[in-house]
């Protein structure tokens, strides 16, 4: 066995890039990113519905810490050895994200390979630095409403006394508005888009129209297609299928207002509130004066 395979993939793209220039990539990906619970795997089974994208569960590829061969080749229906050779053989991992597309883009008879993974949020520097022509969209969505799917989510780690505890709901909040945040903080890039979750939901088409106009794809009526963004979502990420005909998860926006007390909001709020009124979820008395934003408007009197 080799140095480098006693060091592994990730110290071995370290040395050699120090001899040798950070590669920038021509490869035009989609990126997909946003806080957990926020609508990427809806957006995901949506874009993989476009005959020319193909948009497959979550890589990890664009992270410092990527999923084992082993995960990876699960989730994709890969061999592990396929996976793990181009891991052993990449020179970096700009270089094994543009040799796993090709891949997967030639296995789907694909041309547009579309990465959904919630983190990426938190690696656009690296994205727009190595992948110029990369087009990131962050989907958002209320922090309300995710926190209440947060504190049940399996990888949030929250112990089971813990989730309907104060403590809790300040963790889930936290965690929203630092991701989110995160994001934001690109605005104004030309490569980078917001789109609401409860756009997505409710005003379907001419979202749908917009983003595709944003990465460059033509439109097609496929993306549209309820019965096969369902399927997909309960048979590949495990989540639970509406009506086919019927629209998307609508029950779930404003889920915050049968789920939490006003106590909870209240206690959430000044984690919330600023980026709430970043997103335009609640209007913002003093944009800068974030500790003196109103709790009634954070709890959603007034919405």
């Amino acid at each position: 066995m080799g140095l480098f395979e006693c060091i592994g993939y990730r110290r071995r793209w370290q040395v050699l890039g120090y001899f040798r220039k950070a590669k920038i990539s021509d490869f035009a990906p989609i990126v997909v990113g946003g806080c957990g619970a926020s609508g990427t795997t809806l957006l995901r089974a949506t874009l993989n519905a476009h005959p020319d994208v193909a948009a497959g569960p979550e890589s990890t590829v664009f992270l410092r810490r990527i999923s084992s061969p082993h995960t990876i080749a699960e989730r994709f229906d890969l061999s592990s050895t396929a996976v793990e050779r181009l891991l052993r053989t990449s020179r970096s991992q700009i270089d094994f994200i543009e040799r796993f597309a090709e891949l997967c883009l030639g296995r789907r008879q694909k041309s547009v390979w579309a990465d959904k993974t919630p983190e990426n949020v938190g690696r656009l520097d690296f994205i727009f630095r190595h992948f110029p022509r990369a087009k990131f969209i962050h989907v958002v969505r209320d922090g309300r409403d995710v926190i209440c799917s947060l504190r049940t989510q399996p990888w949030m780690k929250l112990a089971a006394d813990k989730r309907q505890s104060p403590a809790g709901l300040l963790d889930c909040a936290d965690y929203w508005a630092r991701r989110v945040d995160a994001g934001l903080s690109h605005r104004g890039d030309p490569r980078y888009a917001e789109v609401r979750y409860e756009d997505i939901v409710q005003k379907t088409e001419t979202t749908l129209r917009h983003l595709l106009a944003f990465v460059g794809v033509p439109w097609t009526d496929a993306v549209l297609d309820r019965a096969y963004v369902n399927r997909h979502l309960a048979e590949e990420e495990g989540a639970p299928a509406s009506r086919a005909g019927g629209p998307l998860f609508n029950s779930s926006i404003g889920r915050w207002r049968r789920e939490l007390t006003a106590d909870s909001i209240r206690l959430v709020a000044p984690a919330l509130a600023p980026t709430l009124g970043k997103l335009g979820y609640i209007a913002m008395p003093g944009a800068d004066d974030h500790d003196n934003c109103a709790l009634e408007t954070a709890v959603g009197y007034g919405d």
